[in-house]
């Protein structure tokens, strides 16, 4: 018997924060998001991004040593995407601020955080860059462009110098799908983060205090990694929600296992006059039922709600794309990636990445 191999697309768990950018939050629109923070005061001040903690029901950061507790919301600023939230545990660890010589590009940069929530090790991750650019997207001067790979889930992490002090906090990333449509190629680690002087105006003008330090040292990106874990924080959020989320129902006995199935479930719902759409997908050596079960799961755990399982294959491709528009939601499938955006762009919708794959 031939082999068989599943292939699978990782699902996009993004949401967007700009025409071509993502914000770097895992499932943003969903019951839950994470992120990542920098501890910034002795007395439990934490920084992060506004859009990882807007909308919370309640927040709560995990610290290096596993343990958790509450945090609030103590100023934030929805223009530069910044926030300070407060915890009851004292730190005899905190991240200096980079003083002194500015940064350059093609400086060396550590980015440290907590990607891709629940699937990637649980302490934080380490990626290791250069500083691309002294400006974002339109020559906005109040960011970096880096090229240190991110994911999300990244947002609101520390970017650290060589020294291992802070000179931005990570923010977004570029669409590459939306790039790879507009230009028929796909960018690679085009990432930005926001610059430690429009961080420091942030907190000087809500009185909140911070360290200084020259970068005098240069130090290995290992070691940097070392200074900035335990700086380096985890970031839950609860989101408000305008309706419960229905328990599952009991499942029927599923038949025994038997070959490698691709399923994709998708919901729809809308809270407070917006519209939200979710995916999930599974693909698995398993059963018909348990695909169709894992794919409806995993719509769930993205926030979705009314998820139904839009089918099940044992061979062949299969790809679909969610989209929104200001009054409703929708998707479109198909064999290719570019057939599944075809037929959900011809909505009338916003479509995003394509999730899917091939049973071979």
């Amino acid at each position: 018997m031939a082999r068989r191999v599943l292939r699978l697309v990782i699902p996009n768990l993004m949401g967007m924060f700009a025409a071509l950018i993502y914000g770097l939050t895992s499932a943003l629109s969903a019951e839950f998001s994470s992120g990542s923070g920098v501890v910034i005061g002795s007395q439990g001040e934490i920084l992060t991004n506004s859009h990882v903690v807007e909308n919370c029901k309640s927040i709560i950061v995990k610290f290096p040593a596993q343990k958790s507790e509450t945090a609030i919301l103590v100023a934030h600023d929805q223009k530069n995407d910044l926030a300070v939230i407060r915890a009851k545990a004292s730190f005899s660890v905190v991240a200096a601020f980079r003083e002194g010589a500015p940064v350059r590009a093609g400086d060396v940069v550590v980015v440290l955080g907590y990607p891709l929530s629940g699937l990637l090790a649980s302490t934080a991750n380490l990626s290791v860059g250069n500083v691309s650019a002294l400006a974002g997207i339109g020559d906005d001067t109040r960011y970096f462009q880096i090229s240190a790979p991110v994911q999300p889930g990244n947002s609101g992490g520390p970017l650290l110098d060589a020294s291992g002090h802070l000179v931005g906090i990570v923010t977004a990333k570029l669409d590459a799908a939306r790039m790879a449509r507009f230009t028929g190629d796909i960018p690679q680690n085009v990432n930005f983060a926001l610059k430690g002087e429009v961080v420091r105006s942030f907190l000087d003008s809500n009185g909140i205090a911070y360290q200084l330090a020259h970068s005098d040292q240069r130090v290995s990106s290992a070691d940097v990694g070392d200074i900035g874990r335990p700086f380096t924080i985890h970031i839950r959020c609860e989101k408000e929600s305008s309706r419960p989320v229905t328990a599952p129902r009991a499942p029927q006995t599923p038949p025994s296992p038997s070959k490698p199935w691709l399923s994709i479930a998708a919901g729809i719902w809308r809270v407070d006059g917006r519209v939200h759409v979710a995916v999930g997908y599974s693909g698995a050596r398993t059963s018909d039922w348990e695909a169709r079960q894992r794919a409806i799961d995993a719509c769930r755990d993205a926030g979705g709600r009314d998820c139904q399982s839009k089918g099940v294959w044992d061979s062949g491709c299969v790809y679909i794309t969610t989209g929104t528009s200001s009054s409703r939601a929708g998707w479109g499938s198909g064999d290719t990636v570019a057939e599944a955006v075809r037929r959900c762009e011809g909505q009338g919708l916003t479509c995003k990445q394509p999730i899917g794959g091939c049973v071979e």
